[in-house]
């Protein structure tokens, strides 16, 4: 898991999140950390834009495994 560390946030931003924190009975931690997994789920669009983007890069002539070590092995 990866720690972050945030600095120079303003004091208000701060008493706003813990306030947040405390009415949804979460610790600052637990409440920062539903906020930026809300914030990073993809909408619908966006989810098929992301599959278009890596159907893209794999396109072309697919080849079976079984194939390619065959390849391998009479080299």
């Amino acid at each position: 898991m990866v720690h972050l560390t945030l600095s120079n946030l303003d004091d208000a931003l701060v008493s706003r999140l813990r306030s947040r924190a405390l009415l949804s009975g979460r610790t600052l931690d637990a409440e920062i950390q539903a906020i930026l997994t809300a914030a990073a789920e993809l909408e619908p669009n966006e989810r098929v834009r992301v599959l278009d983007t890596v159907a893209a890069m794999t396109s072309g002539a697919q080849r079976d495994a079984a194939d390619l070590q065959r390849e391998d092995r009479d080299r």
